[in-house]
């Protein structure tokens, strides 16, 4: 992988997705970046699995669960929507982090403009 690619990657996922793409086996996730393929995609999750600093490591699929109602909802509406689980707990808790009061629907617009 070159520093293009690497800097397409940066730029099109944020570090925590990109962590969890990498820790949880989600190439599919990774080829949202210019320039990386499905071939390239699986690579980068089998070199960087064992190479990821621990603050990107310890990101967990199930590192927490989501205990605001409004935002259980909105995973699981994600996730019947087919994004996968790992993508969908970490945005949605950070979401529900920065605006608690949101409802349901107000996460899933946010959540969905974050995923694409």
């Amino acid at each position: 992988m070159g520093p293009r690619v690497a800097l397409g990657l940066l730029s099109a996922l944020p570090a925590d997705l990109l962590g969890q793409a990498v820790t949880g086996d989600d190439p599919k996730l990774l080829t949202a970046a210019p320039g990386v393929g499905k071939k390239l995609a699986e690579r980068i999750v089998l070199e960087l699995k064992t190479k990821l600093p621990d603050h990107l490591a310890g990101l967990a699929p199930s590192a927490a669960p989501i205990e605001n109602p409004a935002a259980g909802e909105a995973a699981a509406a994600l996730i019947t929507l087919g994004f996968r689980e790992t993508q969908v707990h970490a945005v949605v808790q950070k979401l529900a982090a920065k605006q608690p009061e949101a409802g349901a629907e107000e996460l899933i617009r946010l959540a969905l403009r974050e995923l694409r």
